[in-house]
């Protein structure tokens, strides 16, 4: 596998055929560990709240408050979930984006990232996107930078701090998470502050890939090239810490692609943080989940991170 910009996974091609798989592996796993159900358009309103849709829901079960279907924009698709615990109190805010090659997943499958963060002391925003084929780069990170925005305007009355924010994304959600921070053609329609984005999680994020073969191509313009797209060739001057998270026996999405951002990150004067678990590429994403955190530990290392960058005095 080589190191340099150019090849950030060994074979190309085949890599990005199967990130199409992530379609039944994450969500398969998912289910089958019993964490399925238990467990520039896209800113039009950038500066002024969104009222939640009228058939959002709100429950309060074993100490979380969770509101259902909150609309952050004007497509279907343009909608987030909230999980936070249900004292009364102002918490650190996280806000989870999922991967499945840009064409695939809901925010419904993730209610466990949603509830094990709540359950740790955060307001905890899980963000649906639009999909490709229908809509493609740079519409799914127009809309994670929306929903960002959103949170920051808006999560106070839903027990968040606003100037206490982490994103997190996996695999594709991590393409889009880091795009919209660090890519100041996204970030400056976000509308917040430099210093309420506390830490930036990557879980094995395609972030430096040619994807102009294999199925993944249908989510970006057919005449944009790697270095358009592909956000290690746009790091902003003062971004915030990141964590890169990456399996050791991740075979969708390889350590390169972390290594291309990590250098990146650095040479632009930003702190990066690196670790390998042993995990399997949807192993990452279900290490979020009590069940599997002795498997997987990526909750661990999630958390140590976000704790030892949040203000000392809370």
């Amino acid at each position: 596998m080589s190191n340099s910009s150019t090849h950030a996974t060994k074979h190309p091609s085949s890599a990005t055929v199967r990130l199409n798989k992530y379609k039944l592996g994450t969500a398969a796993v998912i289910a089958l560990v019993g964490l399925n159900l238990t467990g520039c358009q896209a800113m039009a309103t950038k500066n002024a709240p969104i009222a939640a849709k009228a058939d959002s829901t709100s429950t309060v079960s074993n100490g979380i408050k969770t509101i259902k279907n909150i609309a952050y924009g004007t497509d279907t698709r343009q909608q987030l979930d909230i999980y936070t615990p249900a004292d009364g109190q102002r918490h650190p805010v996280l806000i989870f984006v999922y991967g499945g090659s840009w064409q695939h997943g809901k925010r419904q499958t993730y209610g466990f990232v949603g509830k094990q963060f709540a359950k740790s002391g955060y307001t905890t925003v899980v963000v649906d996107y639009r999909l490709a084929p229908a809509n493609v780069f740079p519409d799914y990170v127009l809309d994670t930078a929306s929903a960002m925005g959103w949170v920051y305007r808006n999560v106070a009355q839903y027990g968040g701090n606003p100037n206490q924010l982490f994103v997190i994304g996996h695999s594709a959600g991590a393409f889009n998470v880091v795009s919209a921070v660090d890519d100041s053609r996204f970030w400056k329609t976000t509308g917040i502050p430099n210093k309420a984005i506390l830490g930036v999680i990557g879980l094995a994020g395609p972030y430096d890939y040619d994807f102009r073969s294999g199925t993944t191509k249908v989510a970006f313009p057919a005449d944009t090239t790697r270095q358009q797209v592909m956000p290690v060739y746009h790091i902003r001057q003062d971004v915030p810490p990141h964590l890169l998270v990456t399996g050791s026996k991740d075979r969708l999405v390889y350590p390169q692609n972390a290594d291309s951002l990590q250098k990146a990150l650095t040479q632009a004067g930003g702190n990066v943080e690196r670790v390998q678990v042993p995990a399997t590429h949807a192993g990452i994403v279900i290490g979020l989940a009590t069940p599997l955190q002795s498997f997987y530990p990526t909750f661990n290392k999630v958390n140590d991170f976000m704790q030892r960058h949040l203000p000392t005095a809370q």
